[in-house]
């Protein structure tokens, strides 16, 4: 493996390949490490090799990420509440977002890289799935966090519940499912975690050919249609309608 500077992995997989020994020889002098499931981040192994920096990036959909280096421990940093500096905890250090608890008990985030308008525009009027943008500047990203007011952070603990998170795509699986069952009322649709992109979806149906093609005549996301491509195990979805 040649030697660089920094390596930018999905965080399941750069632990994946550090236990096969892929970094034994020749360690990058950082990984930065991508949750696309962030809920999975308070969990994660420690992080065992000294001679490589590893960095936390916590992405939340489309609206934000959090970045945190991992100290001398291995282990990761909760999130602060309040503002988020970079580099974290410098007096001198650019403010890149802000982080709250909402009514909801889920995570709000405004800052510079978080959209400042509802989007897409006009959803709020169509009765949609969309960002909305609170009179703050706040985004409820609905992700569900326990707030320790002793240390001043929060630590996420759930996805947004009925949203399926794909590679950044935030979808309703409600209406996935009510798509699928007007063509197949025999068909089901089940999110399952996936190690590169956060989730995917899997789908079972006795004619998958046909019910591809069905979804694909009326315009459904590509992503709901390879659900039902073969190779994926039916039993993960087979008789399950999560909401």
């Amino acid at each position: 493996m040649l030697s660089s500077r920094a390596l930018v992995l999905p965080a399941p997989i750069a632990f994946r390949l550090a236990e096969a020994g892929v970094f034994s020889e020749t360690s990058p002098a950082n990984i930065v490490a991508s949750w696309r499931s962030p809920e999975q981040l308070s969990g994660s192994p420690l992080w065992q090799r000294r001679d490589t920096g590893f960095v936390d990036v916590s992405i939340f959909g489309e609206v934000g990420l959090v970045a945190a280096r991992r100290g001398s421990g291995g282990q990761p940093l909760p999130l602060p509440l309040g503002p988020v500096t970079a580099p974290r905890g410098s007096s001198g250090g650019l403010p890149v977002a802000e982080l709250s608890v909402t009514q909801l008990g889920t995570l709000g985030l405004r800052g510079p890289m978080v959209p400042h308008y509802n989007f897409p525009p006009g959803a709020e009027r169509a009765g949609v799935p969309h960002l909305t943008i609170g009179p703050d500047g706040m985004i409820d990203t609905g992700y569900a966090c326990e707030r320790d007011d002793a240390t001043n952070t929060l630590v996420v603990t759930a996805p947004p519940s009925g949203i399926v998170n794909v590679g950044g795509y935030r979808l309703p699986l409600r209406d996935l499912q009510d798509v699928v069952g007007r063509i197949d009322a025999a068909a089901s649709l089940a999110a399952v975690p996936d190690p590169l992109v956060g989730q995917r979806l899997v789908g079972h149906a006795a004619d998958r050919h046909t019910i591809q093609a069905a979804l694909g005549a009326v315009g459904v996301n590509p992503i709901v249609v390879s659900a039902f491509r073969d190779g994926d195990d039916p039993a993960l979805a087979a008789g399950t309608r999560h909401g």
